[in-house]
Order: structure tokens, then sequence, then C-alpha cells
């Protein structure tokens, strides 16, 4: 592995941990950048999306996640992407977008930790 690319994945898990989500979504977007098939660029494009929520930008956090679902289908992160993308439309109220990608994360991953999440949050929507 490149210990660069290490060393901007680390460091913008520090900016991130430290609440400098400007700076941490500048570090990983570079990472992903120069570093598009490392094994750590799927973590990397979910913590752009954790950053951007923080910020309350609920639309390009869902973009994010939405992203790494696409470009990383077989991460271990696609479930919990897809129910934070439902929980950012969601908080939008954009309801028909946060059933559906609920939904997909119910009928794709229906044993994931995320598919309880979403089963608890469709309950408390009734």
């Amino acid at each position: 592995m490149d210990m660069r690319g290490n060393e901007l994945f680390s460091t913008s898990r520090m900016d991130m941990n430290r609440g400098k989500y400007d700076l941490a979504i500048m570090g990983f977007e570079s990472f992903i950048e120069q570093f598009p098939d490392h094994p750590y660029a799927d973590d990397a494009r979910y913590y752009i999306g954790e950053a951007m929520l923080a910020k309350g930008e609920y639309t390009e956090a869902a973009v994010s996640f939405l992203t790494l679902t696409r470009k990383y289908p077989d991460s271990d992160l696609v479930p919990p992407a897809l129910y934070k993308a439902g929980y950012c439309y969601q908080i939008m109220e954009q309801d028909a977008l946060a059933a559906q990608y609920f939904d997909k994360l119910l009928t794709e991953y229906p044993d994931s930790p995320e598919a309880e999440l979403a089963r608890q949050r469709a309950s408390e929507e009734q």
C-alpha cells in the first residue's frame, strides 16, 4: 500500500474527528482522486457523506452515500450508506426518496443492522 495514501486518509480522519469537516472532505476527495483503487476508497466516500451530514448538507450527503453504493457495490459500507441516504431524504421531508432507499436496504440487506434501523424508522413514521 502507498504510504502517502495511508497518511492522507489518516489525516483526513483526524480532521473529521476534530469536527474540521471542510478540511476532512477536501482530504477524502483528494484521497479518492489520487488513490481510486485503494482499499479505503469506499471508506473515504462514506466519510465525505458523514461530514456533509454533520454540516447539515443533506442533499450532498445523500449524493455521496449513493455514489458509494454505485462505485463500490461490493463494499461492506453499502448497507449503512443506503440507510444514511434514506435518513438524509427523511430529514429533508422527501419521504418517497427516503422510502425508496430504506426499501432497497430492506430488500437487499434484510439482516443488516441498518435494515433493523430502517424498520424502526418506518414504524415511527406510521
